[in-house]
């Protein structure tokens, strides 16, 4: 019969834990990643609209020059 308890030895309990740490820092560390790499690509497909489209850019830039002098 397979044991349907879970093992509440203080060795299983911290191979549990270090585990469970390991595997929140991997998903976070991820995410962080795939964060940082949206940002970038919505930055660059802006950057391309507003060069493609320069009649869009020029109240970006009025705006941009009334704060800024």
């Amino acid at each position: 019969m397979i044991p349907t308890e879970i093992p509440t030895d203080p060795l299983t309990l911290m191979g549990v834990g270090i585990g469970a740490v390991v595997v929140i820092w991997l998903i976070f560390s991820v995410v962080k990643k795939v964060v940082g790499i949206t940002i970038v690509l919505a930055l660059v497909a802006g950057g391309w609209f507003l060069w493609t489209n320069p009649q869009h850019l020029a109240p970006i830039i009025a705006y941009v020059r009334q704060y800024t002098g």
